[in-house]
């Protein structure tokens, strides 16, 4: 069976090596390929404003307590994501509050894993009735 590049899908489980190969070819790693899991730089800017700037090691629970805590109670397999919290800075915490806006871009970089960028849009709804965000 072939989905996406994964094979070997025996009984619901992928084949870790496909999994993995699968991932790498859009720059996601496996946690053992960082150098430093627990000190990594977490940050976040909205059009090229710095908002969030922090490191795994300030996180309340370490990455491998994390995967500890969340695989006892849910299956983990290679490739799922764990969200946390984020670092201080949030936008609803400024004086005054700063939201995000359709027409920005949004960029969250973890150092030696990547960068997401997400181009803000309003909802369908949300232009019918003539908002700016």
């Amino acid at each position: 069976m072939s989905l996406h590049g994964l094979t070997s899908i025996t009984l619901g489980v992928p084949d870790v090596d496909a999994v993995a190969s699968y991932y790498e070819d859009f720059g996601l790693h496996r946690v053992g390929e960082l150098a430093d899991r627990d000190d990594l730089r977490l940050r976040c800017s909205v059009d090229g404003r710095v908002l969030q700037d922090g490191r795994t090691k300030d996180m309340i629970f370490s990455v491998p307590e994390l995967v500890a805590r969340i695989s006892a109670v849910c299956p983990m397999v290679p490739g799922d994501l764990i969200f946390t919290g984020t670092p201080s800075g949030v936008g609803m915490g400024r004086k005054p509050p700063e939201l995000l806006r359709p027409g920005t871009t949004l960029v969250s970089t973890t150092e030696g894993v990547g960068e997401l960028r997400n181009a803000l849009v309003a909802a369908p709804e949300f232009q019918r009735r003539g908002g700016d965000g």
